[in-house]
């Protein structure tokens, strides 16, 4: 859990804003907070995967179909 609580604060301190507004400074605070943590991002099952897991990556966002196309990767661990 402790894990999975500071990667949502990097995603709200740094990913969000980086998103939001740009730039390499951004960019670059959001992969060094990563890397302090032992977080990666990479992209999830998407593009011509995607339909192999049904609709598990994909949700419905102000009417719109989105795309689950990225996620955290912290530990090889299962718990």
């Amino acid at each position: 859990m402790p894990l999975a609580y500071r990667a949502l604060l990097i995603l709200r301190d740094h990913y969000v804003p980086m998103r939001r507004e740009g730039g390499n400074e951004l960019r670059e605070a959001y992969l060094e907070a990563l890397a302090r943590e032992g977080i990666q991002e990479q992209r999830t099952f998407s593009g011509d995967r995607a339909g192999e897991h049904g609709d598990s990556y994909f949700l419905t966002h102000k009417g719109r179909k989105r795309e689950l196309d990225r996620h955290l990767k912290g530990s090889s661990a299962r718990n």
